[in-house]
């Protein structure tokens, strides 16, 4: 009795094997470099500095000049902050 209980346990704990092996899951880890836009990595040039004589009108020009250069600079700066912490 006991070899014929066996045998029927035997023949029950083959059934549970699958026929199919589970799938493979393949994971591909890609890695790509991502540049700001060109238009944001070159500023304004910084204007010439005026020859002599040299008036008040003409450094008062130069200076307006000097910080409009100066704020583009900084405002490219900013977008590309901007950009980058996206």
């Amino acid at each position: 009795m006991t070899i014929l209980l066996l045998l029927c346990c035997s023949i029950l704990l083959t059934a549970c094997a699958g026929d199919e092996p589970p799938p493979i899951v393949v994971t591909e880890i890609k890695v790509e470099r991502v540049l700001p836009p060109p238009s944001l990595l070159a500023c304004q040039p910084a204007p010439l500095v005026p020859t002599a004589p040299v008036t008040q009108r003409d450094l008062a020009g130069y200076l307006v000049d000097l910080a409009g250069a100066g704020e583009d600079c900084r405002a490219r700066l900013a977008r590309v902050k901007e950009w980058t912490q996206e």
